[in-house]
């Protein structure tokens, strides 16, 4: 079924996309399909009217708004998530911060321990030298001990 609607004069040769003069002929030689009401001349034209400028202002409008609403909805989302990428940026930086301090005593700790390795070093070194310095006064004093023994033996005899 073909839709059809009909246009007045000035407005159907925008619609057909052809020049009024041409629209004129058309009319006089019988092609198109033609109503009069007082002067104004009304055009049959086949397919869906277009929409007028009041429709066609009416939906813009209603776009606009429904475009403003969603306009709405997206500066506050990017306001939340502003908010939220703040709050992560001063997580990451509580973070950084403590990572820093963390590295910092974990560098303290091992000074420290490298300190004390150094200290625990130089104890074996003086618990071996008194070990060997012991067992060298044993062996002097059992040598002490022979001589002491040889003497006292001389002298008795």
């Amino acid at each position: 079924m073909a839709t059809e609607h009909w246009a007045p004069r000035l407005r159907a040769y925008k619609e057909l996309g052809i020049s009024l003069r041409k629209l004129d002929r058309m009319i006089r030689d019988g092609d198109i399909e033609v109503r009069r009401n007082g002067r104004l001349v009304f055009v049959r034209i086949d397919g869906p009217r277009p929409p007028t400028d009041e429709e066609l202002l009416e939906k813009a409008q209603k776009e606009l708004a429904e475009s403003e609403a969603s306009g709405s909805e997206l500066r506050s989302e990017v306001r939340r998530l502003k908010a939220e990428l703040r709050s992560m940026t001063d997580q990451a930086s509580s973070a950084r911060e403590r990572a820093s301090l963390a590295n910092a005593e974990a560098s303290r700790a091992r000074a420290e321990a490298s300190r004390e390795r150094s200290k625990k070093q130089g104890l074996d070194r003086q618990l071996r030298e008194a070990r060997r310095d012991i067992n060298h006064l044993g062996w002097a004093l059992v040598a002490m001990s022979v001589i002491a023994a040889m003497l006292f033996i001389l002298h008795i005899v």
